[in-house]
């Protein structure tokens, strides 16, 4: 998996692993711990970590709508035995089908306060009413969701499918999900079409929060036009577009 993402130019992946795999005294599974050895051995310009799929994690909505998918986020690396207990207790608590209010409150916050930080962002918010609730609930360091997910394979561009989402456009990152599941060949194609461009000090994963977290990361989507789309604050749009050949990551 890892020489695929190497070839890819990619810098930073959240492997979609299975909540069952991961260690909960540590918060991460064999195969990222694998993998992360295995980048530092081929010295790539490479950071794995882990963004499971937690399936297991429901919410109610205010209407009374039990919802899954509601619960995206990557976990920071070397975490703490006293801070993968948190991890535990907040995945935990995930599970048992809590209201918004307590869900944000035990678990949407304490995994994003894990470390060095995270983003935390559902695969689907379900309604525009529930999507205002949830995001502005983030802002200004909220305890709602501090990141919008805004390409995914499919429709490819979700911002445009919803075009609610840029309400928090430059306000919140808007998260470029490739959402592969198992063999990453398998999904090549669909990781071509977007990505999150980060404006950092390095590729590391507490950069690219850092960067994400103060209006430095855009999502981009190549769509099969050809076309070029950007989604993020204006000042880091203006940057990329300056700086196309530097980052661009398809061949013409």
């Amino acid at each position: 998996m890892v020489d695929s993402v190497a070839l890819m130019k990619l810098n930073l992946v959240g492997v979609k692993s299975k909540t069952k795999d991961i260690d909960l005294d540590k918060g991460i599974s064999p195969l990222v711990a694998y993998n992360r050895k295995y980048v530092e051995s081929k010295r790539y310009r490479l950071e794995v970590v882990e963004l499971p799929e937690n399936y297991t994690h429901k919410l109610i909505w205010p209407n009374g709508q039990l919802a899954d998918h509601v619960s995206n986020f990557l976990i920071p690396p070397n975490l703490s035995y006293s801070e993968a207990q948190i991890y535990r207790k907040a995945f935990m608590a995930g599970e048992i089908g809590l209201s918004w209010a307590d869900f944000k409150k035990d678990v949407i916050q304490p995994i994003k306060n894990l470390n060095t930080g995270t983003l935390f962002y559902p695969e689907l918010d379900y309604t525009m009413l529930n999507a205002y609730k949830i995001y502005d609930d983030g802002l200004n360091g909220g305890n709602g969701y501090n990141a919008v997910p805004g390409a995914h394979f499919g429709n490819i561009d979700w911002v445009r499918h919803f075009p609610y989402k840029e309400r928090w456009e430059g306000l919140l990152p808007i998260v470029a999900d490739g959402d592969a599941h198992g063999n990453i060949i398998k999904w090549h194609e669909n990781l071509l079409q977007y990505r999150n461009i980060y404006i950092a000090e390095s590729y590391h994963f507490k950069d690219y929060i850092e960067a994400s977290l103060n209006g430095r990361s855009v999502c981009v989507i190549r769509m099969p036009s050809g076309v070029v789309r950007y989604y993020g604050g204006k000042e880091s749009i203006a940057y990329l577009k300056k700086h196309f050949e530097e980052w661009k990551w398809w061949n013409d």
